[in-house]
């Protein structure tokens, strides 16, 4: 759900790099404002994430009774089969959100080809991971559908997280320049930046939950027995 900050991080990736005078959009050392907003949004996405892993996972028995699932009754095969999917999926969490982020850092300095690689390889593991974990020696069914996107989403962030790490766009293990910028300096502060994504995802949020409730309560009805 972080679309759209994405968006304004890479329009402020792409005015710092346009404005600075040591580096261009496409330099290998950005300068350490704009590391300071990829290394934000990246480790946001990840704190994020595992809360809405933990969110997920220890609230997934609520989530699927509210969509008209029990395990005690005709439905008990289809609860157990989509609490073991839901779950499984929720450690994906942060990886989600680190792709999502990680794509707008990529898209602001212009590059979009490192994105569709990674795409490409999550898809790629996704088709092999699939057969094997669902159908394959450990015969995981639904489990092992959400294994194999899991492992994949997984494989496809560590991927971008390595690019972005040996290109400089991001920090995260060291400060971003032995001589950071002087206090007059325009660069945004920690608060700021996470300020904007909020602001920027409130409408994304709205949106999605409506989306959510929707399908569920769409769900719970044609699930309901008839008289």
């Amino acid at each position: 759900t972080t679309s759209a900050t994405t968006t304004l991080v890479a329009s402020e990736l792409s005015s710092s790099s346009a404005t600075s005078s040591s580096a261009t959009s496409s330099s290998a050392n950005p300068p350490p404002p704009v590391q300071f907003i990829a290394n934000t949004s990246v480790k946001v996405a990840v704190i994020a994430g595992l809360m809405v892993g933990l969110v997920l996972s220890t609230g997934a028995p609520l989530i699927l009774r509210l969509m008209g699932l029990s395990p005690y009754s005709s439905s008990a095969k289809v609860y157990y089969a989509a609490m073991r999917y839901l779950r499984v999926r929720s450690v994906a969490a942060p990886a989600v959100l680190l792709l999502t982020v990680a794509e707008g850092v990529f898209r602001g300095f212009g590059d979009t080809r490192t994105t569709l690689k990674a795409s490409l390889m999550a898809a790629t593991a996704n088709l092999i991971l699939d057969p094997l974990l669902m159908f394959g020696p450990l015969f995981m069914d639904v489990g092992g559908a959400a294994a194999a996107t899991v492992a994949a989403q997984y494989l496809a962030a560590a991927f971008l997280l390595r690019k972005l790490h040996s290109g400089r766009k991001i920090t995260l293990f060291s400060s971003p320049s032995p001589s950071p910028p002087p206090p007059s300096s325009s660069a945004p502060g920690a608060r700021s930046v996470v300020r904007q994504m909020l602001k920027a995802n409130l409408s994304m949020l709205v949106k999605q939950v409506s989306l959510l409730s929707a399908w569920a309560f769409s769900t719970r009805r044609a699930g309901a027995p008839r008289p």
